[in-house]
């Protein structure tokens, strides 16, 4: 069975971009960029931030919260429990 991709790296694969990549654009280590997108480790705001404005709000900083009434399916698993 094929994993679900979340939101976030179906943004990386359409931009032909891996985690890798994207963590030294962002000047941040490949394991945080890892641990965000399986849900395991929430993104700090400012990188949060960071993140909605390279992607020029494809990923909003929302994209990330724990809260509820902010679900989006793609998220990373981890918000989506209260």
């Amino acid at each position: 069975m094929a994993r679900k991709l979340t939101t976030f790296q179906k943004h990386l694969d359409a931009r032909d971009l891996n985690i890798n990549k994207y963590a030294e654009r962002l000047d941040v280590t490949a394991s945080y960029l890892y641990e965000m997108n399986s849900g395991k480790q929430p993104p700090s705001y400012e990188l949060a931030f960071r993140i909605e404005e390279d992607t020029r709000g494809a990923i909003p900083m929302n994209y990330w919260a724990k809260r509820p009434d902010l679900k989006d399916e793609g998220g990373p698993e981890w918000r989506k429990k209260t």
